[in-house]
């Protein structure tokens, strides 16, 4: 039986052109994205079934902690509240170092802007 997987479009699945990306992190975690080249389908729900594009999705896409992670994240992009948003930050923190074992991934979201 196939997995279903949610997937966050923006955070931890992207559609570009063919070539246009050499590779994508994922802005939730900052693991490498893997990458199907040359799909062809439907990018969105309204878009003709004849598109070709690029797919990278996060492999971490289908664990709780991720999800979790992205909900924070949009939540911090919601709050007014600066003092809120910095505690929040903190949550994220502890959620990778807790289950990201890639040291690139780390130091990419440190640098990153996902948040």
């Amino acid at each position: 039986m196939n997995k279903i997987i949610l997937y966050h479009a923006g955070y931890d699945y992207f559609t570009p052109d063919p070539g246009e990306w050499e590779f994508k992190r994922c802005k939730a975690c900052g693991m490498e994205c893997d990458v199907e080249r040359n799909h062809i389908g439907q990018r969105t729900r309204w878009g003709s079934n004849d598109s070709v594009f690029d797919i990278f999705s996060c492999p971490n896409a289908d664990v709780s902690w991720h999800t979790e992670v992205i909900k924070i994240l949009q939540a911090i992009k919601d709050t007014p509240s600066k003092r809120i948003a910095a505690i929040m930050k903190k949550d994220v923190d502890d959620l990778l170092i807790e289950n990201i074992t890639d040291v690139y991934a780390l130091q990419w979201m440190e640098v990153s802007d996902a948040y």
